[in-house]
Protein backbone atom coordinates (compact mmCIF):
# COMPACT_ATOMS: atom_id res chain seq x y z
CA UNK A 1 0.00 0.00 0.00
CA UNK A 2 1.40 3.39 -1.02
CA UNK A 3 1.72 6.16 1.55
CA UNK A 4 0.64 9.54 0.14
CA UNK A 5 1.35 11.56 3.28
CA UNK A 6 3.19 14.77 2.34
CA UNK A 7 5.05 17.23 4.55
CA UNK A 8 6.24 20.75 3.82
CA UNK A 9 9.39 21.44 5.82
CA UNK A 10 12.21 23.91 6.29
CA UNK A 11 15.44 22.40 7.51
CA UNK A 12 19.14 21.81 7.11
CA UNK A 13 21.00 18.99 5.38
CA UNK A 14 23.02 16.86 7.79
CA UNK A 15 25.32 13.84 7.59
CA UNK A 16 25.93 11.05 10.11
CA UNK A 17 29.01 8.88 9.68
CA UNK A 18 27.28 5.70 10.86
CA UNK A 19 27.08 2.47 8.88
CA UNK A 20 27.91 3.53 5.31
CA UNK A 21 27.01 7.16 6.05
CA UNK A 22 23.55 8.70 6.12
CA UNK A 23 22.42 11.99 4.58
CA UNK A 24 19.25 13.47 6.04
CA UNK A 25 17.30 16.68 6.58
CA UNK A 26 16.81 17.98 10.12
CA UNK A 27 13.71 20.18 10.12
CA UNK A 28 12.97 23.12 12.41
CA UNK A 29 10.89 20.87 14.71
CA UNK A 30 13.73 18.38 15.19
CA UNK A 31 12.39 15.66 12.85
CA UNK A 32 14.94 13.68 10.83
CA UNK A 33 13.87 12.96 7.23
CA UNK A 34 15.92 10.45 5.22
CA UNK A 35 15.33 11.03 1.49
CA UNK A 36 15.56 8.06 -0.85
CA UNK A 37 17.94 8.95 -3.72
CA UNK A 38 19.22 12.13 -2.05
CA UNK A 39 20.22 14.56 -4.85
CA UNK A 40 23.99 15.08 -5.03
CA UNK A 41 23.60 18.85 -5.33
CA UNK A 42 21.97 18.89 -1.87
CA UNK A 43 24.76 16.93 -0.16
CA UNK A 44 26.24 19.92 1.65
CA UNK A 45 26.21 19.85 5.45
CA UNK A 46 24.29 22.83 6.80
CA UNK A 47 22.54 23.65 3.52
CA UNK A 48 19.17 25.26 4.31
CA UNK A 49 16.29 24.03 2.18
CA UNK A 50 12.53 24.24 1.94
CA UNK A 51 11.02 20.99 0.70
CA UNK A 52 7.88 19.02 0.09
CA UNK A 53 8.44 15.42 1.13
CA UNK A 54 6.32 12.33 0.56
CA UNK A 55 6.59 9.51 3.07
CA UNK A 56 7.88 6.23 1.65
CA UNK A 57 6.99 2.68 2.66
CA UNK A 58 10.48 1.45 1.74
CA UNK A 59 12.01 -1.23 3.94
CA UNK A 60 15.62 -0.46 4.78
CA UNK A 61 18.44 -1.67 7.00
CA UNK A 62 18.96 1.94 8.07
CA UNK A 63 16.91 2.54 11.19
CA UNK A 64 17.38 6.29 11.04
CA UNK A 65 14.91 9.04 10.28
CA UNK A 66 11.67 8.91 8.34
CA UNK A 67 12.15 7.56 4.79
CA UNK A 68 10.79 10.01 2.21
CA UNK A 69 10.91 11.02 -1.41
CA UNK A 70 11.70 14.63 -2.23
CA UNK A 71 8.78 15.93 -4.32
CA UNK A 72 10.06 19.49 -4.64
CA UNK A 73 12.76 21.60 -3.01
CA UNK A 74 14.22 25.09 -2.92
CA UNK A 75 17.68 25.95 -1.64
CA UNK A 76 17.31 28.73 0.93
CA UNK A 77 21.01 29.60 1.24
CA UNK A 78 24.28 28.24 -0.05
CA UNK A 79 27.10 26.93 2.11
CA UNK A 80 30.68 26.06 1.31
CA UNK A 81 31.17 22.57 -0.17
CA UNK A 82 32.02 20.50 2.89
CA UNK A 83 30.94 17.11 1.59
CA UNK A 84 32.75 14.47 3.69
CA UNK A 85 32.07 11.63 1.26
CA UNK A 86 32.20 13.20 -2.23
CA UNK A 87 29.41 10.82 -3.23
Amino acid sequence: MENNTKHQIIGQVQYEAIETGIWYILDNEGNRWRPIKFPKKLKKIGLSIKAILKESNIISFEMFGIPVQIVKYKIMDEVMDNNPTKS
